[in-house]
């Protein structure tokens, strides 16, 4: 089966049963379908949370390690997320209901964006998604050069060496 297909009857069917009541832990009682159709997403997607782009500050950190992945203890990387997931989750089942897979895809499409940052400079970066002075975008030939895994995320070493040199020029070039 077809997985935007088969995510979009997932979608449906917690759409029109209406609220789906957790059954235990700290959230007893609440609406699970936001996590529902979470799990549901990023096991169906190829290419979840892309990554559209990396900060300076994690862009010179490879750089010094020979643009090898560190250790999380030598500095913690994460996906800075521009929309929260749990928020734009949610909100699937506020919204009009979407009449077939492509626009479901289309939503996810335009909601799950990160920039991956150091774990100390992750924040909401919501606002600063058109402000191209905190991070470098990755589009291009670039843009995916950062990819999912199942829980993490993998890179294109030699890309990302490629891109900080390319960036490194850019810079030197407005200065």
């Amino acid at each position: 089966m077809d997985n935007d297909k088969l995510l979009y009857d997932i979608y449906l069917t917690l759409y029109e049963n209406g609220v789906v009541q957790t059954i235990k832990g700290k959230s007893k009682n609440r609406d699970a379908r936001a996590q529902i159709i979470g799990h549901a997403y990023y096991a169906a997607t190829d290419y979840p949370w892309p990554v559209i782009g990396i900060t300076d500050t994690l862009l010179e950190e490879f750089k010094k390690n020979d643009f090898k992945r560190p250790s999380v203890k030598d500095y913690p990387i994460t996906r800075s997320h521009i929309y929260h997931r749990k928020d734009f989750m949610r909100e699937l089942f506020a919204l009009d209901k979407f009449n077939n897979p492509s626009e479901l895809r289309n939503y996810f499409k335009k909601n799950d964006l990160c920039i991956l940052s150091l774990k100390k400079n992750n924040k909401d970066i919501k606002e600063k998604i058109y402000d191209t002075k905190n991070y470098w975008r990755l589009d291009g030939p670039y843009q995916n050069i950062f990819f999912a895994r199942s829980t993490g995320w993998g890179y294109d070493k030699k890309k990302l060496e490629e891109f900080y040199y390319w960036a490194d020029r850019k810079k030197a070039n407005t200065q």
